[in-house]
Formats: structure tokens, C-alpha cells, sequence
């Protein structure tokens, strides 16, 4: 997302992620024939997958002779979580310092950013009705690099979060407070994506699986439990050569589930 002229001069450390994404999209179309692709699809997981979601129209405009061109978030719709317990100050303080640190705030959407602080245009939940390029959200509503990282409770005095939110099967060993806020959590995840525009092009697969990325790795694509008997890879199809419109969002677990991936 950066474009930052100055370089650092103790460590050679450039910002430029702007440019180099430039690059290699130009690179692909120059050298391997993407400007003649009528399909064309932008992913990326976690981190990537709010970049995806930041420069999807952006994407899109390399491409302007293409019929057929979308974009996929695994992982990546971050929320701000504004009334979750211990959540609002984490995430929008550690937003704030990548907006910051990296100088993105002239990069970020004027949609956004005429009527937001910069580090708020950094959540997804404010910028994804403005994009208008097709966009597929695939996420667990109990995402646990959230959890374990932006969410915690306000008690100084409670003990073991980190530790028995580091995976499923440690889930059992947290406090029934601790356990309230990780119910909250999906609450206020789904409650962030009911906000959202019921916009058709937008597609999405909300599981509730304990985890974070999910088509990094091939060998996941099979352990991704289904939802209305439909795997990732036929939903993932269906919105893409829009067979049909695909909003599914797992309603039946209200606890995490185990997903060995």
C-alpha cells in the first residue's frame, strides 16, 4: 500500500509496497499475457487479504479489456469490534500505527477517508460498500488471530488469555469470563457484517471454525467444513462464473469449532 520516497538511512528500509505491486502486475501483463486475460482473480489471506480488499477496484483498473475480473479476502475482513469488550482500543491503536508508520492515508479510499480518521478507512467494514469491484468474504466469525490479538480482558487482574486462546483444543482452559468474550466476539463479527450493503456481487462464507487462512494451503480446501452441503471450492465457483449468488453464514454453531487446517 506504501509509496514512500524517503528510505531509512540506519536500516535501507523502504516502503514502497505501492510500487511493487505496480510492478508485478505490469511484469505479468508485459511478459506472461495478462493483458489479454479475460478472467482474472486477485486472493490474498490475512494481512493479504485486506490488501485484496483495499486494492481490488485498484486491480481491476490494470484490466479494463477483461470480462470477468474479482477478488478474494481469506481471512482479511478485520473489525473494529467498537463495543466488543478489551477489542476497540487494541485494534484501532495498532491500525493507527500502520497508517502512520507506512504514510498510507493518501492511499486509502476519499470515499472513506472525506468522512473517517485514516486508520478507521484501514477496517474493511468502512471501505468494502464503496469498492466496485466483485468481492468474496471468506472468514471465520471466530477468527482467532483477532481473538488472540486484538481482544482481552479489562481486568488487570485476569490471567492465562493468551494462552488458552493459542488454539482450539486449549479453548476449554479459559474462564468462563474469558469465554463470555469469545462468544461476544461473534456476535459482534456478524453484527459488523449485517452493516454491510446487500450488495449481489458480493459474495461471502462465514464458518465458525477456530482459525485464520484458509486456502493458503491446497491441503485445507478439504478440511473446510461445508455449509448448506456446499464446499469452499463449489462456492467459491458458483460466485465466480456467477452461477449463482452465494451469502452463506454458518448460523448453527454458536461456540468455535475444531478445523484441522
Amino acid at each position: 500500500m506504501a509509496d514512500v520516497e524517503a528510505v531509512n538511512p540506519e536500516t535501507n528500509l523502504h516502503l514502497r509496497g505501492r510500487r511493487i505491486f505496480t510492478s508485478v502486475i505490469e511484469e505479468l501483463m508485459s511478459t506472461q499475457g495478462m493483458s489479454n486475460a479475460e478472467n482474472a482473480l486477485l486472493i490474498g489471506n490475512s494481512a493479504g487479504g485486506l490488501a485484496t480488499i483495499l486494492n481490488c477496484d485498484r486491480f481491476h483498473s490494470f484490466l479494463p479489456g477483461a470480462c470477468r475480473v474479482k477478488c478474494i479476502s481469506d481471512s482479511g475482513f478485520f473489525i473494529r469490534a467498537e463495543h466488543l469488550r478489551g477489542a476497540h482500543d487494541n485494534a484501532i491503536a495498532n491500525f493507527r500505527k500502520v497508517v502512520l508508520f507506512h504514510e498510507l492515508a493518501q492511499f486509502l479510499p476519499e470515499s472513506c477517508t472525506q468522512r473517517l480518521a485514516p486508520e478507521l478507512c484501514f477496517f474493511p467494514e468502512n471501505v468494502v460498500n464503496d469498492i466496485r469491484t466483485p468481492l468474496f468474504l471468506l472468514n471465520s466469525d471466530f477468527d482467532k488471530y483477532q481473538i488472540f490479538n486484538y481482544v482481552a480482558p479489562n481486568s488487570p487482574n485476569e490471567v492465562g488469555w493468551k494462552n488458552c486462546t493459542t488454539e482450539f483444543s486449549k479453548l476449554s482452559s479459559c474462564t468462563e469470563n474469558q469465554q463470555h468474550i469469545i462468544m461476544d466476539f461473534q456476535t459482534t463479527f456478524l453484527e459488523t457484517l449485517e452493516k454491510l450493503d446487500d450488495n449481489p456481487s458480493r459474495g461471502l462464507f462465514i464458518t465458525s471454525c477456530y482459525a485464520h487462512d484458509f486456502i493458503y494451503y491446497p491441503s485445507n480446501w478439504q478440511r473446510i467444513p461445508t455449509l448448506q452441503n456446499k464446499t469452499i471450492q463449489q462456492v467459491l465457483g458458483d460466485w465466480y462464473f456467477e452461477r449463482s449468488s452465494v451469502r452463506l453464514i454458518d448460523t448453527q454453531n454458536l461456540h468455535p469449532i475444531n478445523c484441522p487446517i
